[in-house]
């Protein structure tokens, strides 16, 4: 049988396997729709052979939703790795796929994933000698133009582990020609080890450093997303009763730029 799919279909999967998969709620966020529509659409795509059939739940909340390993490869346009949600990496893919959402939203060509530097870097592989570059949670082209680099700290690293993985970062953005580093921070703490880190950074004049609070910057922009949500299903609703609705609202969320400088 074959499963006629859109192109919110093909973008909304493309998504999903840049961020390797994700818990069924951030599927309907991105898909713009309901829970329960959005199972029907999930299903569509698991027919279709672009989701694995297999439910897994690897941390408190939604089952996820997850590529084959074959579809992974066709939506991305480049071999990768098949990729099944673990409770060890579970929480900081769906991290990142939240950042992804808050920055640039549900669309495909302003956000570079990890997979796809990976691929391109070449970093799987490995020479003797010859060390591997530092690979980006992501990055993306905010709606000034510039280019970012994403790096999403959920716990405080060794300090020493730490230097090293910040040095990495933003050698590996400066060269990537990224116009800054940011990296998303959860808590105090954390934040500390990366500022701490940082010191001593040669900072290039094109390429900034920024700190910033991930909690922050998602809630604010969730917190957006949803009224804009909001505004548009009552649009919807309006057009369907032949009513006027009012207008949309624009969504303006915390960029690099809304965290604080780390200055040299």
């Amino acid at each position: 049988m074959s499963y006629r799919l859109g192109i919110r279909d093909m973008t909304s999967a493309t998504v999903v396997a840049e961020h390797y998969g994700a818990p069924l709620d951030q599927v309907a966020t991105i898909l713009d729709t309901s829970i329960p529509n959005t199972r029907r659409i999930v299903a569509r795509w698991r027919n279709a052979g672009l989701m694995a059939d297999t439910p897994v739940k690897p941390i408190p909340g939604m089952t996820w939703v997850y590529c084959t390993a074959k579809s992974a490869e066709e939506l991305q346009g480049f071999p990768c790795r098949y990729w099944k949600p673990t409770p060890t990496m579970a929480d900081h893919v769906l991290t990142v796929l939240r950042v992804r959402l808050a920055l640039v939203g549900p669309t495909v060509g302003n956000w570079v994933s990890e997979r796809r530097i990976r691929y391109d870097s070449q970093a799987g592989q490995s020479f003797r000698g010859v060390r591997r570059p530092h690979i980006h949670d992501g990055r993306y082209t905010a709606d000034d133009g510039s280019f970012w680099a994403v790096e999403v700290e959920l716990t405080a690293k060794d300090p020493v582990k730490a230097r090293e993985a910040v040095h990495g970062a933003y050698e590996a953005a400066r060269l990537a020609g990224c116009d800054g580093l940011v990296y998303y921070c959860r808590g105090e703490a954390v934040r500390t080890v990366v500022e701490t880190a940082a010191r001593g950074l040669q900072l290039s004049t094109d390429c900034k450093f920024v700190v910033a609070d991930l909690d922050a910057m998602l809630e604010a922009a969730e917190k957006q997303a949803a009224e804009q949500a909001a505004e548009r299903a009552a649009a919807r609703a309006a057009a369907k009763a032949g009513t006027p609705a009012r207008g949309g609202l624009r969504v303006i969320t915390g960029g690099p730029e809304s965290g604080q400088a780390v200055n040299r």
